[in-house]
């Protein structure tokens, strides 16, 4: 089935042309396809960890322009077909995880996390991460402040999104 741009909204970046809409019905995410390659999808929600800064979410041009660069840093016109970034902050930074940073170190560390074995990880978390090669002070700040990183930490999210993808 061909990819119809009708209620998608253009955004031009460089010379590549992109289609966001945000998706209120769907945890307040927000999608976005390139023009040429619509099969590739970029989702982008919240931060909804208890701690650490929240967007206040508004899905505005501004935030897509801010999610497709952080997307295109990490790699998602190159080699991944769908990525998903976290939004943050005001005004809205983008944080996503580079396939590369996803160890098995890093990926039993995210699980015994999330399935509540080994919590209190998350510093750890950060130190398998910044081993991998990940110098991304968001995502490295998260995983080593204090609170509760339980269900919707997008560090987590993220990496398991690192990790479907992949198979």
């Amino acid at each position: 089935m061909a990819f119809s741009a009708e209620g998608w909204r253009k955004l031009v970046v460089g010379e590549r042309v992109f289609y966001w809409r945000d998706w209120r019905a769907n945890f307040d995410a927000l999608f976005v396809r390139p023009e040429v390659e619509p099969y590739r999808l970029l989702r982008v929600t919240e931060n909804r960890c208890e701690c650490g800064p929240r967007s206040g979410w508004s899905a505005t041009p501004g935030l897509a322009r801010a999610a497709v660069d952080c997307a295109i840093e990490h790699g998602w016109l190159t080699a991944q077909p769908a990525l998903r970034v976290c939004a943050f902050s005001d005004p809205a930074r983008c944080a996503g995880i580079r396939r590369e940073w996803v160890t098995s170190t890093v990926i039993a560390l995210a699980q015994g996390i999330r399935d509540r074995t080994t919590l209190g990880a998350m510093p750890i978390l950060a130190d398998a991460l910044q081993d991998a090669g990940c110098e991304d002070a968001d995502i490295l700040n998260h995983c080593r402040a204090a609170g509760l990183h339980v269900g919707g930490c997008w560090v987590l999210d993220l990496i398991f999104r690192q990790v479907v993808s992949a198979l």
